[in-house]
């Protein structure tokens, strides 16, 4: 075969591959461009109906606002006898059941996420009107099954309603139970004190009573300590007292 013979066989060929390659390409291309303008097409009918959806939720939700008003007074009532029911010397095994009567169902009992050892109560209090509104009720415990709060959360609440806790319905045990031992210790100081102070006792008198509170400690001449106590004497007998 001559050179130019094989010229002509070579420039055939890459004709051939060239039109199979285009034939490729073009058939690529066409793929790509209908994948493409499905996936398009696809997204565009799906961000219709999801805003279609979101306007029907709004507008229905804002239609419920009217029956929400009125709703919202049982809704409440219903926290505050939930609340009212509570004592501090409760535990969850023990409000639950009479919570449950008062919420019309059963608790989901749970552990917080950042503390497992502590356990919590949870209740939803749904709305009867055409809404997703509810009240979210949390009633937490400790490790040792004290009460520590009663918290209460609007969830998809309407316009005019709070959307996180809502503090009128907040009840700290924690805070409770310190004041009341904060009292107890002021209050037994007032009456150590008035004990100590009394009128008309004798120096070793009030001695034996401060020794009630503790080993005496004498920091100075007629000066005297105990359990948080001061007795201080002077010529004329007491001095300072508390």
């Amino acid at each position: 075969m001559s050179p130019e013979e094989k010229a002509e066989v070579i420039l055939i060929v890459i004709k051939r591959i060239g039109k199979r390659v285009l034939r490729w390409l073009l058939i690529a291309t066409i793929f790509v461009v209908v994948v493409g303008s499905s996936i398009y097409i696809y997204n565009e009918v799906m961000d219709y109906y999801s805003t279609k959806n979101t306007e029907k939720e709004t507008a229905r939700e804002e239609n419920a606002r009217f029956c929400i008003a009125e709703d919202i007074k049982r809704m409440e009532g219903v926290v505050k006898d939930m609340s009212s029911a509570i004592s501090d010397g409760d535990n969850l095994k023990t409000i639950a059941p009479k919570l449950n009567k008062i919420a019309n169902g059963d608790a989901l009992f749970n552990h917080p996420d950042e503390d497992i050892k502590q356990s919590v109560l949870i209740y939803e209090i749904h709305t009867k009107c055409d809404s997703k509104f509810n009240l979210l009720i949390n009633i937490r415990a400790d490790e040792n099954d004290k009460l520590r709060w009663f918290r209460v959360w609007g969830q998809n609440s309407p316009k005019g309603y709070p959307s996180d806790n809502i503090e009128k319905f907040t009840v700290d045990y924690d805070y409770l139970r310190k004041s009341e031992e904060s009292k107890k210790v002021s209050n037994d100081k007032q009456q150590a004190s008035a004990a100590l102070c009394a009128v008309g006792l004798s120096k070793q008198e009030r001695l034996n009573r401060l020794s009630k509170y503790g080993p005496v400690t004498q920091t100075a001449e007629n000066e005297y300590y105990s359990g948080g106590h001061h007795l201080s004497f002077d010529y004329f007998g007491l001095n300072s007292c508390y």
